[in-house]
């Protein structure tokens, strides 16, 4: 059966000099509205995830509000994940591999989201721009780094 897995990049954040700290960065106008466009054309593409995994920073933390607000989904069932805020690759996916859903929308940082594009997708090896996704059908209930992927759709911004 597998699971399908939607890694999102945030939306276009306030710059850091324009905040108190990195981890309080907040969206700004451009990047609710990329954040919301990349969401309904997830939902366009039948791509409606069962559970939202976020990292809990403020960016990532609106990015998912938004698209949970697209999808029906309550914003009390995201997920924040703390180790996913500065996280490293095997980090998202440990946190993936804890969630029993078939598909699954994780909102997150990079390098983290390019990487893990890249890796199983060989997608945005020339970048991953906020408010980027890809989603992925992963043939395994758990997910490795040797885990192979199919993209089922990729929306590079």
């Amino acid at each position: 059966m597998g699971r399908t897995v939607i890694f999102m990049r945030h939306g276009k954040a306030a710059d850091a000099e324009d905040a108190f700290n990195d981890f309080e960065r907040p969206l700004v106008a451009r990047g609710r509205q990329e954040a919301e466009q990349t969401a309904v054309l997830l939902k366009e593409n039948n791509l409606i995830p069962e559970m939202v995994l976020s990292s809990p920073a403020t960016r990532t933390a609106g990015t998912a509000q938004i698209a949970a607000r697209v999808f029906d989904y309550p914003a009390e069932h995201i997920v924040y994940h703390a180790l996913l805020y500065m996280g490293r690759a095997h980090e998202y996916i440990d946190a993936i591999n804890n969630l029993k859903a078939n598909c699954i929308l994780v909102v997150g940082h990079n390098p983290e989201m390019q990487a893990l594009a890249f890796h199983f997708g060989k997608v945005g090896k020339a970048g991953f721009p906020t408010s980027s996704a890809v989603a992925l059908h992963f043939k395994d209930e758990v997910i490795s780094a040797q885990s192979n992927a199919v993209v089922v759709g990729e929306w590079l911004r």
